[in-house]
């Protein structure tokens, strides 16, 4: 097979292997739970957002079904939904103080599990994980999602 196809299988066979860990991770905690951490994750890396902008977010569910997790979110006590004062028809969501410590709370989770699933592995192989992880996130971020920005 040429290179772009060798590439390709590499790359599928990461995802697949990095949606198993994902998986693993989420036995812990809920389908819901997992939906209210990653609108959670989003808010607090985009801070005060529009509904209709959270849901344009790449897997985020519909902007009905958000709407009404949200809804459910407000009332726990995790996000802060605010109504623009000049255009009544957008509403912002941000994360509370409650959300912010809920989801550092899953975060540390997910992280005592790489730490549990990384633990066997000699200092070598972490090593090696690393770099390849760094590089690889350099030349995405450096030159293939700057080449998508022209």
């Amino acid at each position: 097979m040429d290179r772009m196809g060798d590439l390709l299988k590499l790359l599928e066979k990461n995802h697949e292997i990095m949606d198993n860990l994902a998986k693993q991770m989420s036995v812990s905690y809920s389908k819901h739970e997992h939906r209210v951490f990653h609108i959670l994750e989003e808010l607090n890396k985009n801070g005060k957002i529009r509904l209709k902008d959270l849901a344009n977010i790449h897997e985020m569910p519909s902007a009905s079904s958000l709407c009404v997790t949200l809804g459910q979110m407000e009332k726990e006590g995790l996000v802060v939904r605010e109504i623009d004062a000049q255009d009544r028809r957008n509403t912002y969501y941000s994360i509370s103080q409650k959300g912010q410590t809920h989801a550092d709370e899953v975060m540390n989770l997910a992280r005592k599990h790489f730490i549990k699933l990384f633990s066997p592995l000699s200092e070598e192989e972490i090593k090696t994980i690393q770099e390849a992880i760094a590089v690889v996130n350099e030349i995405f971020e450096n030159r293939l999602l700057k080449q998508g920005d022209k």
